[in-house]
C-alpha cells in the first residue's frame, strides 16, 4: 500500500527514525503497553490441560504474530503518510483517509472499536486472578478471593478489577493511563529476569550442600575459579550478591547514558571515564556470574542462554524505564508507597508465609529442646 499510494515521501528521507534512536527508544519506553497482554496466557495455569507445554508455546506464538502484525503495519504507515501529518488520536483511518481510500477508513473503524472490546476482556481476564493468587496468600484481604460456588470464578476480584480500572480511566488520561502501565510492567519484566537468574542458580534440594566452609578463601576460590559442578550454599549465596551488584551497576550506566548523554556526545573526559569505568564493572560481574554452576533441572522450557539473556532484559528494561517522564516517576513512587502501606499494616501480618515460618520455628524450637533433654 505504501509503495502505491505514497508519493509525497522518499523511503529513508526521514521516514523510519525522524527523531533518531534516542527518539525511538523514548517512544519505545512508552509504547511498550502494546505488547502488555502475553503475560495473561501464564494466569491461566490452573485452567490449562498441560500447561508446561501450552503457556509457553502461547506465550512464544503470542510475541511472534503480535510483533509481525505491529512491524507490518508501522511499516506501511510510514510509507503512506509523512510522520508529521499523522494524526494520534486517529492513525489507520486518517492515514487511508489521506491517501483517497475512505471505504478503509470506515473497516478499520469498525476493526478498531472491535479490538476496544476485545482488550477490555482480555484485561479482565488475567487481574482478577492475580487478586486472587494475592489474596489467597493473605497479602490483601482475603475476602477477594472468593470463589462463585457456580461458575468456579474469582467474582469478588473481577468485580473490584473493573471497578478499579473505571475510576482510573476516569481520572487519567490516556497518555499518563500508558506511561503508569508501562513503568511498572517494566519493572515487573525485570523482577521476572532478576528471579530467572537467582532460581537457575540455586541448588537442587537433594543435592544441597551445607557443610561449606564460608571462609574468605572459599568464597574467593568460587568467585575465580569455581570447583564444583553443581550450585552449593556457597556459589548460590555469592551468585545472588553479584546479581545485585549487576543491577545496582547496570542502573548507574543506564543514568550516566541517559542524562550525562549530552557530555558523552562531546567526548568529555571525565565523563567517558566514569561510563568506561562501570561498563567494565558490568563486563566482570557478567563474567563472574557466567562462570558459576548452574542449576540442571531438567524442565519442559527453559529461558536459554544464562545468563545473558535475562542480563540483557535487565538492562534494557532499566535504560526504558530511565526514559520515562518525571511526573510517571512521581506517580509510580505514590503507588508503591500504597503498596507497601498495603503490605506493612496487613500483609505481613497476615500472610500465609508467616504463619508457615511461625509453625516451623515452633517445631524446630521444641525439637531442639527434646534433644537437649
Amino acid at each position: 500500500v505504501g509503495n502505491i499510494t505514497n508519493n509525497s515521501t522518499i523511503i529513508g528521507t526521514g521516514g523510519f527514525f525522524p527523531f533518531g534512536i534516542e527518539g525511538t527508544l523514548a517512544g519505545a519506553a512508552t509504547c511498550f503497553y502494546a505488547f502488555v497482554g502475553f503475560d495473561l496466557v501464564a494466569t491461566t495455569g490452573e485452567e490449562t490441560k498441560n500447561p508446561q507445554r501450552a503457556i509457553p508455546l502461547s506465550i512464544c506464538l503470542t510475541l511472534l504474530i503480535c510483533s509481525i502484525v505491529y512491524c507490518s503495519v508501522s511499516i506501511v504507515i510510514t510509507l503512506m503518510v509523512p510522520y508529521y501529518l499523522i494524526n494520534p488520536d486517529a492513525v489507520l483511518p486518517e492515514a487511508f483517509q489521506y491517501v483517497h481510500l475512505p471505504t478503509l477508513k470506515y473497516i478499520i473503524g469498525v476493526g478498531a472499536l472491535a479490538g476496544i472490546f476485545t482488550s477490555l476482556l482480555g484485561s479482565l481476564l488475567p487481574l482478577p486472578r492475580v487478586l486472587y493468587a494475592i489474596a489467597s496468600d493473605g497479602l490483601i484481604f482475603r475476602f477477594i478471593a472468593w470463589i462463585h460456588p457456580r461458575l468456579q470464578t474469582p467474582m469478588i476480584a473481577t468485580i473490584l478489577g473493573g471497578i478499579v480500572s473505571a475510576i482510573m480511566a476516569l481520572i487519567f488520561d490516556l497518555k499518563k493511563l500508558v506511561e503508569m502501565m508501562s513503568i511498572g510492567t517494566l519493572l515487573a519484566y525485570s523482577l521476572v529476569s532478576i528471579s530467572v537468574l537467582f532460581l537457575r542458580y540455586q541448588p537442587i534440594e537433594d543435592r544441597l550442600i551445607n557443610n561449606d566452609e564460608q571462609t574468605v578463601q572459599s568464597i574467593c576460590k568460587q568467585l575465580f575459579k569455581p570447583f564444583r559442578l553443581h550450585p552449593t550454599t556457597i556459589s548460590a549465596r555469592l551468585t545472588k550478591y553479584l546479581i545485585t551488584c549487576l543491577v545496582i551497576n547496570g542502573f548507574i550506566l543506564c543514568a550516566i547514558q541517559i542524562f550525562a548523554q549530552h557530555y558523552v556526545e562531546e567526548k568529555n573526559p571525565i565523563i567517558l571515564s566514569i561510563l568506561i569505568i562501570f561498563l567494565v564493572i558490568e563486563l566482570c560481574l557478567i563474567v563472574l556470574i557466567a562462570q558459576q554452576p548452574k542449576n540442571e533441572k531438567s524442565l519442559y522450557f527453559q529461558t536459554p542462554c544464562i545468563p545473558y539473556v535475562p542480563i540483557l532484559s535487565v538492562l534494557v528494561n532499566t535504560y526504558l524505564i530511565l526514559k520515562l517522564s518525571p511526573a510517571t516517576w512521581i506517580r509510580f513512587g505514590i503507588w508503591m508507597f500504597i503498596g507497601f502501606l498495603i503490605y506493612g499494616f496487613y500483609g505481613f501480618w497476615h500472610s500465609s508465609q508467616r504463619f508457615i515460618n511461625d509453625t516451623q520455628r515452633l517445631l524446630s524450637g521444641s525439637r531442639s529442646s527434646l534433644d537437649s533433654s
